[in-house]
């Protein structure tokens, strides 16, 4: 049964599928760390066990060495793994420029913030089962496009990185948008809501565009986004 444990790290995947993953690399480092402990600590009490028993010392010597290997074995794969995770988020965040996916260094992003208030209030029900109307053409991609350079790109840059001249000094920092875009928690109504409201709900600098774009408009930059 203790062999179960080893399956809280499978269990855990899903975080990288719903947490940003300046929160998911760590989280399932800590659920590899403390699966591997925990199965260590669950062999050792077995081994306890049967020591108790009346094996001859050889025989005994021999499962102690043998359970020795095993959680030697058990540590340095968590530890390996919990590693290369951290050094997949570094990886990552050197390919975004050094800003990573939720905005400059040091500082919190708008993308983070934005994800909190999203799991702790969620997306306001006028917003929450919105569906882009418009089909996926290249018409409305490329409308979105101009749409895109002309409202959004002086902050969040011209390739939605979060790195455009106007966005340098503020704090939280734009968002990476061609990034969070693609995340399963960005949905049609999750993006509208956050180009028509802004950063209003989060007491940001980012303008609320509901007055500004038609409906229409917002749509073809959510189609845009798509494509980055």
């Amino acid at each position: 049964m203790c062999h179960l444990i080893l399956l809280l790290p499978l269990i855990a995947l899903p975080v990288f599928w719903v947490w940003p993953l300046s929160w998911a690399v760590p989280a399932y480092a800590l659920a590899l760390l403390i699966s591997g402990s925990i199965y260590c600590y669950a062999m050792a009490a077995m081994h306890r066990d049967v020591s108790a028993g009346r094996e001859s010392v050889a025989h005994e010597m021999k499962k102690a060495n043998g359970m020795m290997s095993v959680k030697r074995i058990v540590m340095a794969g968590t530890s390996l793994g919990a590693l290369a995770l951290l050094g997949v988020a570094h990886a990552q965040m050197g390919m975004m420029g050094g800003r990573g996916m939720m905005g400059g260094p040091g500082m919190m992003g708008m993308a983070t913030l934005r994800h909190q208030y999203f799991m702790q209030y969620g997306i306001p029900p006028k917003y929450a089962d919105q569906v882009d109307p418009l089909p996926d053409t290249a018409a409305n991609v490329s409308a979105g496009k101009k749409l895109y350079e002309a409202s959004c790109a002086s902050c969040h840059g011209p390739s939605g990185l979060g790195n455009g001249p106007a966005g340098q000094a503020l704090n939280p920092p734009p968002a990476n948008i061609a990034a969070t875009s693609q995340m399963p928690m960005a949905t049609d109504g999750y993006l509208y809501w956050t180009i028509a409201e802004g950063g209003a709900p989060l007491h940001s600098a980012m303008p609320a565009f509901k007055d500004t774009l038609k409906p229409d408009a917002i749509w073809q930059i959510i189609l845009y986004l798509r494509q980055l």
